[in-house]
């Protein structure tokens, strides 16, 4: 798994370079740590706890 990268140092998506605002929120990619969007990280899965999480699709798997 990769760092995370902090909030502050992105204010847009990784992948699709659009600003993130209030509605376009930020995730962190499980698999490069790296910050996305909302539309750029489709996939989800479940942790033990029932929460949601990104999965897969790394940046730096690209």
């Amino acid at each position: 798994l990769g760092t995370w990268m902090p909030n502050a140092n992105s204010m847009c998506c990784r992948l699709c370079e659009r600003t993130f605002t209030v509605v376009r929120r930020r995730h962190h990619c499980r698999m490069c740590g790296e910050l996305v969007c909302n539309q750029c990280s489709p996939h989800r899965a479940r942790l033990g706890d029932g929460t949601r999480a990104l999965e897969g699709m790394g940046i730096t798997a690209l």
